[in-house]
């Protein structure tokens, strides 16, 4: 139990939180279409970001349907 919140306290303090809120204020609240996928439900449908969040490598974009994407495929695959 320690080592796994020695190891959470180190993730929480190694990311920059002036780079989340520059990444939130660049997509939150944009509508993006879905235009590259494999879910042909998807395809063509407009979805909202509704929040960005840190993630392992990166931060990762929750969208209004549910999906959740790394920031960086936002402009490429929606």
């Amino acid at each position: 139990m320690k080592k796994l919140l020695k190891k959470l306290k180190a993730f929480i303090m190694n990311y920059d939180i002036d780079a989340l809120i520059a990444v939130k204020d660049s997509f939150q609240g944009n509508s993006f279409q879905w235009v590259k996928t494999n879910d042909r439900s998807k395809l063509g449908k407009v979805v909202r970001v509704t929040d960005v969040e840190p993630g392992r490598n990166g931060y990762l974009a929750k969208l209004s349907d549910g999906s959740v994407i790394p920031t960086d495929r936002l402009t490429s695959d929606l």
